[in-house]
């Protein structure tokens, strides 16, 4: 595991709409809410806790202020549109999720000015999602930044282990780092990815 580094990318599934009777875990989670957002390091933080359906955008708390936007599938052959985000039940009472399966969030891609970053995400996977890969395999990505030759990526497969993958883009392909035991789904993970400048590194907490 590679040290973690100043600058910070959070991406959080989890929008806040209630506050009242707060359990301990939200509490917490309202406590380093703040401190992350006191936090110049922070570059970008998405906490989700303003959206109410797929028109509007979701804020960027961190320093870059760089919001996003959702986008509904288009399928290539019928141009039909799959607006198909939903607000649903989060980790708390108090906290609700987006689940998403065919559309995806949009923004202006994070560059790395000093090769060094850390990733963190809160996510449930529910099943590998309606849309199938060319390739056939059932797997699809969580979130990527500025392509796959010279970007970064976190991706989750089904097929042939039931793994997470972190992918830093070179010309002739990519350097991955997986985790080792096998992804539950409707479970709730924290997932965490560094990149120093020479080494990679990936963490996974589960239904924590």
């Amino acid at each position: 595991m590679s040290r973690l580094s100043q600058w910070m990318f959070i991406l959080l599934l989890l929008p806040v709409f209630s506050l009242y009777a707060e359990s301990e875990g939200y509490s917490r989670w309202l406590k380093r809410k703040e401190s992350l957002q006191q936090d110049a390091g922070v570059a970008r933080y998405y906490t989700f806790e303003d959206v109410k359906d797929s028109k509007g955008g979701v804020t960027d708390l961190g320093k870059d202020g760089k919001n996003l936007t959702y986008v509904p599938y288009k399928d290539p052959v019928t141009k039909e549109v799959f607006d198909d985000l939903q607000v649903i039940e989060g980790r708390w009472p108090e906290k609700k999720a987006v689940r998403l399966d065919r559309g995806f969030y949009q923004g202006e891609a994070f560059n790395i000015t000093d090769k060094q970053f850390t990733a963190e995400i809160w996510f449930r996977r529910q099943g590998p999602g309606s849309i199938i890969a060319a390739m056939k395999r059932k797997d699809g990505t969580i979130f990527g930044v500025s392509g796959y030759t010279r970007g970064w990526r976190v991706t989750t497969s089904y097929e042939p282990d039931s793994t997470l993958l972190f992918s830093m883009g070179q010309p002739d392909g990519s350097t991955n780092v997986s985790t080792k035991a096998p992804l539950p789904d409707n479970v709730w993970h924290h997932l965490a990815v560094t990149w120093d400048g020479s080494n990679m590194g990936i963490s996974l907490l589960s239904n924590c």
